[in-house]
C-alpha cells in the first residue's frame, strides 16, 4: 500500500485543500501509520503521496499553482456541462455502442463549491435520467432562484429546458458564447476533478481485490457518484476557509463514519419473519448525500439502507463479490429474468489517463471588433418592425428572456430592422443623431475605425509635459490618438483576455516619432494600485482603455448589468458602440471641460442615453417595473436637479489628488398599486458613513409611528379639525452643502465628474442639514420645536400640530390654519400639496399606511404590499391552507438542523419584512419576535415557524385601526402583562404592553427581558419597568404636541406585581437591582396609578405569549381594531 516515490508531485487542486505555504524544496514523503492508511481509505482526500491509488490516480508531473478569487453573486450560478469516459472502438460492433464516448454529467455549486457527477446512459433527449438526477441536484441545494449556466451544446441545451419546465422557482438559463470556454471554467476544473478521483478509487478497489475491474461493470457509475460525493464531504473545493463543501451547502460538518468505496460490509434488512436474519453480505457503493441513506450493491439490485456495518479486516474485500453486483442509477434494481449484459453497462468504458498529453496550439490572430457606430436596435423596434427568424437575440427577447452576455442580433438582422428605420420619417431624428456621432467634426468615429482596422497611431511622448507631441499641431491644439500606453487594458477587472505584440515586431506608421524612455502610467481600479512601465505595447482595441479610479462606476455598471455571468461581452459590445474621444482622453488624465446639458437640449440627451433594453425592479419589492415609467421618472429627477443648480461642471484640472470620488445609483419605487404603478425614481450618492464611522455629526430625528397615529388620535378629538399632508418636493437639495464633495453622475449622464453645490440625497450629511432648515423655517412662522422629538412642532396661538418625516410633513389643525401653513411653507420651498382629508380628499397614503376618513372617526391601516411580498417568497397562493393564529409554543422534537446558505438568506429577508409589518400589527409582534431571535443562525424549526406566520397571514392579510371620535382624554392609559420562562432555551420571559389615548391604540410592545426572572411576581414587574419607560416617553411625545397628560394609568392583570411597585424598598426580593426601584418612585408620587384588570381582558397579553385564534379575534377587539373581510 505504502510507497515513497520522491518524483512524484502533489497536483494542483490537492495542494489548495492542503493550503501549504512554506518551504520551495519538494517534502520528503513520510510513510504512515497503520491508523492513519486506515482513515485515509475511506476518501482518499487530501492527496498523500505515500498512497499508491492517490499516485496513480491524481499526481500531475508539473503542477502549477493559481488562485481563483470569486465575487459573490446576487443569484447563485450552478454551472453544468459534461465529462467523458473512452468508449473503445470495436471491429464489427454496433455502431450505436461502438466506439462513442460514455457521458457523465457534472454540475458544480459556484457558491459552495459542491460537485455533483453522474453517469449517464445517453445524451439523447428522450432519456430523462439527465433531468432527473439534475432537478434532484437543484432541489437538494434548496435555491429558490438559481443561474443555470452551461455551454452551446444542443443536447445539454435541451437538457437545460428540460428541467427548467418542472424546477419549482425561478431557474434562470444562461449560455456561455461560442468559443469562450473559459467564461465557465470552474466545472472544467471540476471535470478534471471528478476523474481524477474516479480513477483513485478504481485503483484502490483493485488493489484490495487483485483484480482488474471490467469497464462494463455497473460498480462504475455508482464510482463516479460516490467520488463526488468525498470531493464535497472531505475536501475544500479550492477556497482557504476551513470548511467544506458540504459544511457551506448544508451548515454543519459530516460526522457519519464511512467505510471505503468497493467494501464488503453487513447491512440490515427488514424481515418477515422474526426468525429470518436480519443482516445480509452487500458491496458499499455510496451515500445518499441528503438522508445520509446508505447504497449497497447486490446480485438482486442496489438498495437503500439506514444502518451498515463492517466486517473484519480479512473479509472486508471480495472480487466475487464485486462482480456479482447489479443496477445502475437509472435503474437500480433490474428484472429478475434479465440476462448479465442486461446488467452492465450499455457500453465499456475507459478512464482517462493522470497525465493526459496537451497538443500545443498556435493562438489565433486576435480579431478587432468593428466600432463604427450602428442605430442601436431596441424592444420597441423588434416590437414594431417584427423579429428576425433565426436570430437568437430576437428569439430571446420575444420569450421574455433577460439580455445577457454574448446574445448579439446577427448581421441578416440587423441589415433589415436599419431599412425600417431608415426608410421610417418618424426615425429621422434618431438616424441624425446616430449620424452625427458617427461623423463628427471631431473625427472620433475615424480614429476608432482607423484602431479597429489595425492601423496603428503615432505614438506621443509622455515624459515631458512640455515637449510637443506626435498628435499635437502647433497651435497646441490636441488631435490625433492617444499613445498604445494610454490603451494599456483593464483586462482583470473585465475578465477578458487579447493577445499582445511588442513594438518592435511592428511595423510604425508614416511619419510617426518614438518615445525616447519608456512611459509610466499608474492606474488604480477598485482600489487596487498597480503600476505599468516600460515599451510594450498592446494590440489597440477601442474596449481596451485604461480608466483611473473615477471611472470605477463605469466598469460598475457594465458588471453589474451582468450580475451572475462570468461574460460581460455583450456589454462591451454597446460599450464600443458608445465609446469615442472623451472617454480616452479621461483615461489618460486629460478632463476636457463637457458642460451638462440643459432644457430641450438635456431631454434630448437623455432620450439617447436611456437603457432601453434593461429591465427595471422595485427596489424594495424586487417586482418587475414598466420601462418607460421608469425612464419618465429618471428625466423628471435629473430635469429637477439641473433646474436647481445641485451641481456645477468641474473646470480642467480642479480635480485635487485628495478628493474621493462618490459614485451613484438609482433608488426606483412603486409608490402606487400594481394594476396603476406611480414609478419615484431618485438618484442617491453612495456615501455610507465618515471615515471614523461616527454618527454623531450626521444624525438627523425622525418621528416614531407613535407620533403619526397620535396625530390620526388628535383629529379624531374634534371634528371641525383636519389633517393635511404636504411634500416638500426634493427636499435634501435644497439646503447648501458645507465641504467639498465630488459627485459622479450616472450613465444617462455620460459619468460626468460634477461638484455638488447643495445637499444631495445619500450623502451623510444631507438629513441633519434638511432637518436645520426645517426647524429655522418653522420657528421662524412660530412654531416651537419638540424636546423629546425635534421633528414635532406646536403652534400655541394657532393651536396646529405638525410633524415632519423627512419631506413629509403632516399637520393637525383647523383648515384655514393648515392653508396658512401652506402659504409660509410655499415661500420657502417647492411643495406638493397631497390634500386635506375631510376637504379636498377622503384617504392619504402616507409613510406606506393608508388614512380614511369615516362617518365614524378616521381609519388607519398598514400598507398590505408586503403582506404580498412575504406570501408570494413563502410559495402559498389563495389554495394553500391557512391557520388561525400566527404562532405555536416550540417543542424539544422540533427539528434542528440549520438550513442551507440561501434558505438561511430568504428567511432573514423575509422574517424582516414581517418585523416591518408588525409594527401596525399587534398580533404578528410576538410570533415575529421570536422568528427574530434566530436569524444568526436560522434552523429547519424556524422555517417552520415564519411558514406559520405567512399562513396566518393568507387568512388575515389587513389589520384596521378605528380611531372612533372621542374628546381629548386627560390622561394615558397603558396595560402591561408578562409570561414566566417562556424561551425554552434561555428561560427569559417576555414583556408586553398596549398604550391608549382614550379608546384609541397608540403603541404596543412586544420585547424579551433581558434579566432572568425568578418568579411570576418578578416577571410582571419587570414588565411593569418597561412599560413605564415607554409610557413616559409617550407621554413626553403628547407635550411636544401640545398636549398635557399629567396621570398615567396602568393596567395589570397580577396583585404581587402591584405590590412589588406600590411598596417601598426591595422587600423580600432582595436580588433585584435597584436600578428598577424607580418605578416606586412614580407610583408614591402619583404619576402613575396601576389598576387591576381581569386577566381575560388584558389586551397586552396578544404580545407576550401564543394565543389561540379565537382569543385573538377577542383582544383585537378589545383593541379597537377589526380585520376586514375584503
Amino acid at each position: 500500500m505504502a510507497v515513497s516515490p520522491s518524483e512524484i508531485e502533489t497536483p494542483e487542486e490537492e495542494l489548495e485543500d492542503e493550503q501549504t505555504r512554506l518551504g520551495a524544496a519538494l517534502a520528503q514523503p513520510v510513510l504512515p501509520s497503520a491508523a492513519e492508511i486506515a482513515a485515509h481509505e475511506v476518501s482518499h482526500i487530501p492527496y498523500r503521496a505515500w498512497c499508491t491509488s492517490c499516485v496513480r490516480g491524481r499526481a500531475k508531473s508539473q503542477p502549477h499553482r493559481t488562485s481563483h478569487t470569486h465575487k459573490d453573486d446576487k443569484h447563485p450560478v450552478v454551472s453544468i456541462d459534461y465529462a467523458f469516459f473512452s468508449s473503445p472502438q470495436t471491429e464489427g460492433g454496433d455502431a450505436a455502442t461502438s466506439g462513442h464516448d460514455v457521458p457523465v454529467l457534472i454540475v458544480f455549486d459556484r457558491r459552495t463549491k459542491c460537485v455533483f457527477a453522474h453517469l449517464l446512459k445517453s445524451k439523447a433527449a428522450d432519456d430523462t435520467h439527465a433531468a432527473d438526477v439534475l432537478l434532484q441536484d437543484l432541489q437538494k441545494l434548496g435555491y429558490s432562484t438559481v443561474i443555470l449556466k452551461s455551454d452551446q451544446e444542443p443536447s445539454i441545451k435541451a437538457l437545460m429546458l428540460a428541467v427548467k419546465r418542472r424546477f419549482v422557482g425561478t431557474l434562470i438559463l444562461e449560455w456561455s458564447p461560442v468559443g469562450q470556454s473559459k467564461s465557465n471554467g470552474e466545472v472544467e476544473r471540476a471535470v478534471q476533478s471528478v476523474h481524477g478521483m474516479t480513477r483513485t478509487l478504481k485503483e484502490f478497489t483493485e488493489l484490495k481485490i487483485k483484480k482488474m475491474i471490467g469497464g462494463k461493470s455497473p460498480i462504475l457509475a455508482w464510482m463516479v457518484q460516490h467520488a463526488s460525493f468525498l470531493m464535497n464531504t472531505f475536501g475544500s473545493g479550492g477556497v482557504a476557509d476551513g470548511l467544506t463543501p458540504y459544511s457551506r451547502w448544508r451548515g454543519r460538518a459530516w460526522k457519519i463514519q464511512l467505510p471505503a468505496f468497493g467494501e464488503n460490509v453487513e447491512y440490515m434488512k427488514r424481515t418477515k419473519t422474526k426468525l429470518d436474519s436480519r443482516w445480509h453480505d452487500g458491496i458499499f457503493l455510496g451515500i445518499k448525500d441528503s438522508s445520509s441513506e446508505k447504497m449497497i450493491g447486490t446480485p438482486e439490485g442496489v438498495l437503500v439502507v439506514q444502518s451498515i456495518r463492517r466486517k473484519p479486516a480479512e473479509e472486508a474485500w471480495s472480487a466475487e463479490s464485486i462482480e456479482k453486483v447489479s443496477g445502475v442509477p437509472w435503474k437500480p434494481t433490474p428484472t429478475p429474468d434479465a440476462d448479465r449484459a442486461a446488467r452492465d453497462l450499455p457500453r465499456e468504458i475507459l478512464l482517462p489517463p493522470a497525465n493526459p498529453t496537451v497538443e500545443a496550439k498556435e493562438p489565433e490572430a486576435h480579431k478587432p471588433v468593428q466600432a463604427t457606430r450602428s442605430l442601436y436596435i431596441r424592444r420597441t423596434d423588434l416590437l414594431k418592425y417584427g423579429y428576425t427568424e433565426s436570430c437568437r437575440a430576437c428569439e430571446e427577447t420575444a420569450a421574455g428572456i433577460p439580455r445577457r452576455g454574448g446574445v448579439l442580433h446577427t448581421d441578416e438582422c440587423r441589415r433589415r430592422i436599419e431599412e425600417r428605420i431608415l426608410s421610417d420619417p418618424d426615425q429621422h431624428a434618431r438616424v441624425d443623431a446616430t449620424a452625427d456621432k458617427n461623423e463628427g467634426q471631431t473625427g472620433k468615429r475615424t480614429r476608432f475605425t482607423e484602431i479597429a482596422e489595425g492601423e496603428h497611431p503615432p505614438t506621443i511622448t509622455m515624459s515631458s509635459p512640455s515637449a510637443p507631441t506626435s498628435g499635437e499641431n502647433p497651435q497646441g491644439e490636441k488631435r490625433g490618438a492617444p499613445s498604445e500606453t494610454e490603451h494599456r487594458t483593464v483586462r482583470a477587472a473585465l475578465g477578458s483576455t487579447v493577445p499582445t505584440t511588442s513594438s518592435s515586431s511592428r511595423p510604425e506608421a508614416a511619419g510617426a516619432t518614438s518615445s525616447t524612455e519608456p512611459s509610466s502610467m499608474e492606474v488604480d481600479h477598485k482600489k487596487r494600485s498597480r503600476e505599468e512601465s516600460g515599451d510594450v505595447t498592446s494590440q489597440l482595441d477601442p474596449r481596451l482603455v485604461d480608466y483611473d479610479s473615477g471611472d470605477e462606476g463605469l466598469l460598475s455598471e457594465i458588471i453589474d448589468k451582468n450580475i451572475g455571468s462570468d461574460n460581460v461581452e455583450h456589454d462591451l459590445e454597446e460599450f464600443v458602440r458608445e465609446a469615442n474621444e472623451y472617454e480616452i482622453d479621461k483615461a489618460v488624465g486629460r478632463d476636457p471641460v463637457r458642460p451638462v446639458p440643459e432644457g430641450a437640449e438635456l431631454q434630448e440627451f437623455l432620450s439617447q442615453h436611456l437603457d432601453y433594453e434593461k429591465q427595471f425592479y422595485d427596489t424594495s419589492t424586487e417586482c418587475k417595473l414598466p420601462t418607460p415609467l421608469v425612464h419618465e421618472a429618471m428625466t423628471e429627477e435629473l430635469t429637477a436637479m439641473v433646474k436647481m443648480k445641485v451641481w456645477r461642471d468641474l473646470e480642467e484640472n480642479e480635480l485635487l489628488p485628495s478628493d474621493k470620488v462618490i459614485t451613484t445609483r438609482w433608488v426606483i419605487v412603486n409608490k402606487g398599486e400594481d394594476a396603476k404603478p406611480l414609478v419615484r425614481a431618485r438618484l442617491v450618492a453612495r456615501e455610507i458613513k465618515g471615515r471614523d464611522g461616527s454618527s454623531a455629526d450626521t444624525f438627523a430625528a425622525t418621528p416614531p409611528l407613535d407620533a403619526l397615529r397620535m396625530m390620526v388620535s388628535i383629529a379624531a378629538s374634534n371634528q371641525d379639525y383636519c389633517m393635511d399632508f404636504i411634500d416638500i418636493k426634493k427636499a435634501h437639495l435644497n439646503g447648501k452643502i458645507t465641504r467639498r464633495v465630488i459627485l459622479q453622475l450616472p450613465a444617462e449622464m455620460g459619468y460626468k465628474k460634477v461638484l455638488l453645490l447643495n445637499n444631495f440625497y445619500g450623502t451623510r450629511d444631507a438629513a441633519k442639514s434638511w432637518e436645520s432648515c426645517v426647524r429655522v423655517t418653522m420657528e421662524g412662522i412660530g412654531f416651537v420645536a419638540g424636546r423629546s422629538c425635534p421633528c414635532t412642532f406646536f403652534h400655541p396661538e394657532r393651536v396646529l400640530r405638525t410633524i415632519v418625516h423627512g419631506d413629509d410633513f403632516v399637520a393637525v389643525g383647523k383648515y384655514s390654519d393648515c392653508c396658512w401653513l401652506r402659504q409660509h411653507l410655499k415661500n420657502a420651498w417647492e411643495l406638493k400639496i397631497r390634500g386635506a382629508i375631510g376637504h379636498e380628499v377622503e384617504e392619504i397614503s402616507i409613510l406606506g399606511r393608508m388614512i380614511r376618513k369615516r362617518e365614524w372617526g378616521y381609519s388607519y391601516e398598514a400598507d398590505p404590499k408586503h403582506c404580498t411580498v412575504i406570501l408570494r417568497e413563502a410559495g402559498l397562493t389563495s389554495l394553500s391552507k391557512s391557520v388561525t393564529s400566527p404562532g405555536v409554543k416550540e417543542s424539544d422534537d422540533d427539528d434542528q438542523d440549520l438550513l442551507p446558505y440561501e434558505e438561511a438568506r430568504q428567511y432573514r429577508s423575509l422574517v424582516m419584512r414581517a418585523a416591518y409589518l408588525s409594527l401596525d400589527r399587534p398580533d404578528l409582534q410576538f410570533a415575529t419576535k421570536e422568528a427574530a431571535r434566530t436569524m444568526q443562525t436560522p434552523r429547519v424549526c424556524d422555517r417552520a415557524k415564519l411558514q406559520r406566520i405567512a399562513r396566518y397571514l393568507l387568512l388575515r392579510p389587513r389589520l384596521v385601526y378605528r380611531f372612533e371620535w372621542q374628546p381629548l382624554p386627560k390622561h394615558l392609559y397603558v396595560e402591561c402583562d408578562s409570561d414566566f420562562a417562556g424561551c425554552n432555551r434561555t428561560r427569559k420571559s417576555t414583556s408586553g404592553n398596549a398604550t391608549f389615548m382614550g379608546h384609541h391604540l397608540i403603541s404596543t410592545r412586544s420585547k424579551t427581558q433581558s434579566v432572568l426572572a425568578l418568579s411570576t411576581a418578578e416577571a410582571e414587574f419587570y414588565s411593569l419597568c418597561s412599560t413605564m419607560s415607554s409610557s413616559l416617553g409617550i407621554q413626553s411625545l403628547a407635550m411636544d404636541l401640545g398636549l398635557a397628560f399629567s396621570l398615567v394609568k396602568v393596567g395589570m392583570d397580577a396583585t404581587a406585581g402591584m405590590a412589588m411597585a406600590s411598596r417601598r424598598g426591595l422587600g423580600k426580593a432582595k436580588h433585584i437591582s435597584v436600578r428598577f426601584l424607580w418605578v416606586q418612585d412614580h407610583t408614591s408620587d402619583g404619576s402613575v396609578k396601576l389598576v387591576k384588570v381581569p386577566g381575560e381582558d388584558n389586551t397586552s397579553d396578544l404580545m407576550t405569549k401564543h394565543v389561540p385564534g379565537v382569543r385573538i379575534l377577542h383582544l383585537v377587539e378589545k383593541l379597537r381594531l377589526s380585520f376586514p373581510t375584503v
